[in-house]
């Protein structure tokens, strides 16, 4: 049987909805839309339903799929902790059960924190649950790594002395010379040379002084600082000069010894060891002030050692000389 295609209906003006309810019964208009606020109500009632249903559906996968990452993330756990409780066996070398079991304790806890909150967060959907099961490994294992390369370089990361010396390094703290009369004596004190060494460490000191008169400016604090170097050969000259001269037999000569510094090496001195770093630390002017206040104090305090180890050297060139001429008489 043939279908017979209908001609199209043409409209000489827009359909008006509104004029189904004008041209009705009031009483049908109302419950036109009675009926299809009904309608609304149940297909809302119906989508709310299944939206539930749904959300019901994928927490109880997301639960499956937490037990399924289970099996292998606390597999890997057991390796991670392994490669951060070896190198901590390696790495803190002392007895008893003190700082191990501190650490051990620390580290536990950090984990159990972070693997409850990736799974809270997977099981009420916030992140994937890959991401949230494996978030406490991705925390956990650069830091199993890092322990491994300190215990591989056999590092002294738990080690209190090397930061006492990063800090003594940084901000200096002063020290005492303690030296004593020597009972036996291997290497008897030659005054001329011992003369020698002295006027060899004031000529330098007075070297520095000299190229050092004023406070350095803002950007030559930065750029420049003071000769690590040449501060290197001032200390080395100091201490093998006291090393020398401490094997007088004169009471004095050693009480004399002991008045002189013990130079450090402090990072304020200078900074930076390129320029480019240098202007860019410049160039970070707010911030850059307060080290660069704290940096010319450092710098005055060593002029003030360096002056104190010239004046002191002087006063024990005059006490070698007297003591020279009380032993030629």
């Amino acid at each position: 049987m043939l279908s017979i295609k209908q001609k199209e209906v043409t409209m000489t003006k827009p359909l008006d909805i509104d004029s189904l309810f004008r041209g009705s019964n009031p009483s049908f208009a109302k419950s036109y839309l009675t009926q299809a606020l009904s309608k609304a109500k149940r297909i809302r009632q119906d989508y709310e339903f299944r939206s539930y249903t749904m959300n019901d559906d994928r927490r109880t996968i997301r639960r499956h799929h937490i037990e399924l990452m289970k099996k292998f993330t606390l597999s890997v756990a057991c390796l991670v902790f392994f490669f951060i409780g070896a190198p901590l066996g390696a790495i803190i070398r002392k007895g008893g059960l003190g700082m191990p079991l501190v650490i051990s304790v620390f580290l536990f806890i950090f984990y159990f924190i972070i693997d409850n909150t990736g799974n809270k967060m997977a099981r009420d959907g916030r992140i994937e649950v890959w991401e949230g099961m494996w978030l406490s490994t991705f925390v956990l294992l650069p830091l199993g790594i890092f322990f491994t390369y300190k215990a591989v370089n056999d590092s002294a990361l738990f080690n209190r002395d090397a930061y006492t010396n990063f800090f003594r390094k940084l901000i200096g703290r002063s020290e005492t010379r303690k030296l004593e009369v020597k009972e036996v004596v291997m290497n008897e004190v030659e005054i001329p040379e011992a003369l020698s060494m002295i006027d060899g460490l004031i000529a330098k000191c007075n070297e520095f002084m000299n190229r050092y008169k004023g406070r350095q400016s803002y950007i030559d604090y930065w750029t420049q600082g003071y000769n690590r170097r040449e501060l290197h050969t001032i200390s080395a000259d100091l201490e093998h000069t006291v090393d020398y001269i401490s094997n007088s037999r004169n009471r004095i000569i050693i009480l004399k010894l002991m008045e002189l510094p013990v130079m450090k090496s402090l990072w304020f001195y200078h900074p930076t060891n390129y320029k480019w770093l240098g202007w860019l630390c410049a160039a970070m002017f707010p911030i850059g002030i307060p080290l660069y206040i704290v940096g010319t104090r450092t710098q005055d305090k060593l002029k003030e050692e360096i002056h104190h180890i010239i004046t002191t050297c002087s006063e024990l060139a005059s006490l070698l000389t007297v003591d020279t001429e009380d032993t030629d008489n």
